[in-house]
């Protein structure tokens, strides 16, 4: 039913994007913030710490980065180690390597590119399974991404 709503249920006019309205992430605590984006929690955490990290420019998802987005991705990847770091060594959570990607659309819960960084373990557990690749294509780690970025492979 999500996956009929996302892509068949949008309405006719474009809606206000949460993330692009500051009031919206206040709630949830900005992490950190720079010229180029920001970084707060997830509002509905799916691991006992998640990140997310979203350029202040707008950019629907995935399918609209190029070649010339390859530094702002980097970008929010290095910011989003950073914070997650932090974030993990604040909870003394066991210094396991993150886990960073990106869901593909229509699987977007919300129409502006963020990345999602995770420290496991998940909660509950079976929501790893929205973290990894497969087949279906709904979730992108960030080595994927900026690999078919650099190689011009990415739509």
């Amino acid at each position: 039913m999500y996956l009929w709503k996302r892509t068949f249920g949008r309405p006719s006019h474009p809606q206000p994007c949460v993330f692009c309205d500051r009031t919206q992430i206040q709630t949830s605590g900005i992490l950190f913030e720079d010229d180029r984006v920001l970084a707060f929690r997830d509002r509905n955490p799916r691991a006992a710490s998640h990140l997310l990290v979203i350029p202040k420019e707008h950019i629907v998802n995935t399918h609209a980065l190029g070649h010339g987005h390859i530094e702002l991705v980097e970008h929010m990847v290095a910011v989003g180690r950073a914070v997650l770091a932090k974030e993990a060594d604040v909870l003394m959570l066991p210094e396991l390597p993150g886990i960073f990607g990106f869901h593909q659309y229509p699987f977007t819960s919300v129409d502006h590119l963020h990345l999602h960084c995770l420290a496991p373990p998940f909660q509950p557990c079976y929501n790893r399974l929205r973290y990894r690749e497969t087949w279906f294509a709904n979730y992108v780690s960030v080595e994927t991404l900026l690999a078919s970025l650099k190689d011009g492979r990415h739509h």
